[in-house]
């Protein structure tokens, strides 16, 4: 499993964004994950990154030994995130350690926008699930 999801970070965009966000992002300032799809995300929107956060911004996936259960990649991946979120680090950092980088991610993109106005983050997966909702407890609204 761990090959997989090494694989799977390792992979690029399938699908370019809606073409209709290059609309909404003009005149944002653009924060982007490290991750290739984060950029290639980007680019696929024919924008660049104004800074890139670093790993702060990425939640771990934890791998467990699970044997003699046969399961597709996907519910791998949706079994090991109960479990992590349950409590067990499965060797990655904890969850709740994530939930406070979300909010050291969220109070960093607020500062952003008070710099900048209009913010674009572009992320990868759980994390802005994380980030949001520390967002939105600011008083923050999703606007995309």
């Amino acid at each position: 499993m761990q090959a997989w999801i090494d694989k799977y970070d390792a992979a690029g965009i399938v699908d370019s964004p809606d073409t209709s966000l290059v609309a909404a992002c003009n005149g944002q300032f653009i924060v982007a994950s490290p991750m290739q799809r984060a950029l290639e995300s980007v680019a696929a929107l024919g924008l660049e990154p104004d800074i890139i956060i670093d790993a702060l911004y990425e939640a771990p996936l934890p791998v467990f030994n699970l044997p003699l259960l046969t399961l597709n990649p996907l519910t791998w991946v949706t079994v090991f995130r109960l479990l992590w979120m349950a409590g067990a680090s499965g060797g990655v950092e904890n969850f709740t350690s994530v939930k406070r980088r979300a909010q050291q991610v969220a109070g960093e993109l607020a500062n952003l926008a008070e710099t900048h106005e209009r913010v674009l983050s572009v992320g990868h997966g759980f994390m802005n699930i994380l980030v949001a909702r520390e967002l939105q407890k600011r008083g923050w609204e999703r606007r995309i």
